[in-house]
């Protein structure tokens, strides 16, 4: 894939963001295109950003304290400082007479000052590129107070603290594929062409039983879902416009419209059926209401909503009973369609 498609791609669904109403579909796929960057933006944030990070900054540790050397290795991979030396503090007598003084690691910063215990780690801070959003944070007095005292615990107790990172073993062998793997990636992918295929309504027979899954990997894909519909796009997208139209009736016999209006009274009302709130939860949740054969989404619906409205509501104002309504409309360019109403529910939520 050449690397001038990966824009298109990513402007491609931030066009479906801007002009369709689909939740985090849009987000979702962006963040996945991410992982088929090309390499050459990768090395340019290695080149540009990273290796100029940590220039002329120096850590120096305790060669006699293992769980130290680890610590100082890891902060400075995940504070991406890499072009930071790491020194043993025995190789240089300056430097070790200042660790036994303050008991503490010491941080030579790219301005050439020494510091030392929790001001070492934020000299650190300064010299990552994350520095704009982890600067606040570590500075942060409370965050100071907790950072202090924990490093004092830790500079007292460092045989303690080597049990967090004993686990941790030194490798310095690039890792390699073996045949197993590359034989489990062209397996999954064979079979995920061939559920693709499968989906495919061949006239010819041959091609419709060359392609179909076998009885023996079926259940591969139901253990593992590697059996993905993509009916969002075929056979063909959805041809009606669905909304909830929900109205109760109070003790004293007042009726009330808790979801929507009726559209067929307010035709100028968009119909859509993730109506029951904006967030993306609640819009996966009323789909399931209309979808899913199960009336236990329709029951705990219920339940919540007699909750939600008699908070405000009591005495003859309190809700006794309402019915879940969902109307439909097939969508046409030529001609406005009629509306289609079915109840989905009847709940109750005072007995008389």
């Amino acid at each position: 894939m050449e690397t001038s498609d990966h824009p298109g791609f990513l402007g491609l669904h931030f066009g479906i963001f801007l002009t369709m109403n689909i939740g985090m579909f849009p987000w979702m796929c962006m963040a996945a295109w991410m992982l088929f960057l090309p390499s050459d933006l990768w090395n340019w944030i290695t080149v540009g950003v990273i290796q100029k990070s940590g220039q002329n900054v120096g850590i120096f540790f305790d060669a006699d304290c293992g769980f130290c050397k680890k610590s100082v290795y890891i902060i400075r991979h995940l504070l991406l400082i890499e072009n930071a030396s790491i020194s043993e503090g025995q190789s240089d007598p300056e430097i070790f007479r200042r660790m036994q003084e303050r008991n503490s690691w010491i941080v030579r910063d790219s301005s050439g000052k020494y510091r030392d215990r929790y001001d070492a780690f934020i000299a650190l801070v300064d010299e990552s590129p994350f520095s704009c959003v982890l600067k606040p944070i570590t500075s942060f007095l409370p965050v100071c107070w907790i950072g202090s005292k924990l490093y004092h615990w830790v500079s007292h107790h460092r045989e303690i603290a080597g049990h967090l990172t004993s686990p941790l073993q030194w490798n310095e062998k690039p890792y390699r594929y073996t045949k197993i793997h590359t034989a489990l990636v062209t397996f999954f992918m064979i079979l995920v062409l061939l559920n693709n295929l499968d989906t495919v309504r061949w006239k010819n027979i041959a091609a419709a039983h060359l392609f179909r899954v076998p009885q023996s990997l079926k259940m591969v894909n139901r253990i593992l879902r590697t059996d993905q519909a993509w009916d969002m796009f075929s056979p063909r997208p959805l041809g009606t416009n669905s909304w909830y139209f929900v109205e109760g009736t109070t003790l004293s016999g007042k009726e009330m419209v808790l979801i929507n209006e009726d559209p067929r009274e307010n035709p100028k009302r968009p119909a859509i059926l993730d109506n029951l709130t904006d967030n993306h939860r609640w819009s996966k949740y009323s789909r399931n209401l209309a979808e899913d054969d199960d009336e236990t989404y329709l029951l705990h619906y219920g339940k919540y909503l007699c909750r939600q409205t008699n908070k405000e509501l009591g005495g003859k104002d309190a809700l006794e009973k309402f019915t879940i309504k969902l109307i439909k409309q097939k969508t046409s360019l030529d001609k406005p369609q009629p509306y289609r109403e079915s109840v989905l529910w009847k709940h109750r939520c005072i007995k008389k």
